[in-house]
């Protein structure tokens, strides 16, 4: 591989990378604003951290939608995004940064939907319990949808990225710097941003992007791909803006915001 070519996947990783680790953060806020903004509607006044929001629903029928309300808000923000994302053209951040916010979107739905067997304490699991509905059959059947769920999503984010390559280059190191070596670098710096907390959920929600690597390594090998001579370049703005989310992590979410 020749050095332009090198430097020219380099860019890839650290643009994508970027976007992926500050979407993570981006998502996971939102999430938790989704539950803060249900249990104010109830007039309580829950309290909204970085990984987590606090308030006191007695009914089940009020834990149950506002716990709901998290992964709803976080699906229906992720199809929003990916709707953006498929609007806009070129290698600019903002649109790396939609591609991640989306598919992280309705990848945070679907992980909650596989955690009931294993995570009492999630969103999912407290909706189920809540109308005595956590058997065996109704989280196993929550786990398959969202296994199901994780593999289309996979199969949705493979077209996505395979339009940021470029076709003029070799597709494989590509689609590795824009996926999996995105996704590994993106979740360092994420839990970096988090210290001394280290969310690895945060890193599990990016379970599905393995899959889009493994999909575009069997797909059909004459079909096109990219734009030719696309090249993206490392954005300030970007940097910036992942820098920014974790000074607020480390200081307005570490005490919480009150709603």
């Amino acid at each position: 591989m020749g050095r332009s070519v090198l430097r020219s996947q380099q860019t890839r990783l650290i643009q994508s990378a970027v976007a992926y680790s500050t979407a993570s953060l981006i998502t996971v806020t939102l999430h938790e604003f989704g539950h803060g903004l249900a249990a104010r509607l109830y007039g309580l006044h829950p309290t909204i951290f970085g990984l987590h929001e606090e308030d006191i629903a007695a009914s089940p029928a009020r834990i149950a939608v506002i716990a709901a309300a998290g992964p709803v808000v976080s699906l229906g923000l992720g199809l929003i995004f990916l709707a953006i994302h498929k609007r806009l053209r070129g290698q600019s951040f903002i649109r790396y940064l939609t591609l991640w916010l989306g598919l992280l979107g309705v990848a945070v739905f679907m992980g909650y939907l596989m955690t009931p067997p294993f995570y009492k304490s999630g969103d999912v699991f407290k909706v189920l319990a809540s109308f005595n509905l956590a058997s065996p059959i109704f989280l196993g059947l929550s786990m398959l949808f969202g296994a199901i769920g994780i593999i289309q999503l996979g199969r949705i984010g493979l077209p996505l990225l395979l339009a940021l390559t470029n076709s003029l280059q070799p597709l494989r190191p590509q689609m590795m710097a824009l996926g999996v070596l995105a996704w590994v670098l993106g979740s360092i710096l994420v839990l970096l941003a988090m210290v001394p907390q280290l969310p690895i959920m945060l890193v599990a929600i990016g379970t599905f992007v393995p899959l889009i690597n493994l999909f575009a390594s069997r797909r059909d090998q004459t079909q096109s791909y990219g734009e030719p001579g696309a090249e993206p370049k490392i954005s300030i703005a970007g940097v910036a803006l992942l820098a920014l989310l974790a000074v607020l992590e480390h200081t307005v979410f570490r005490h919480g915001i009150g709603l």
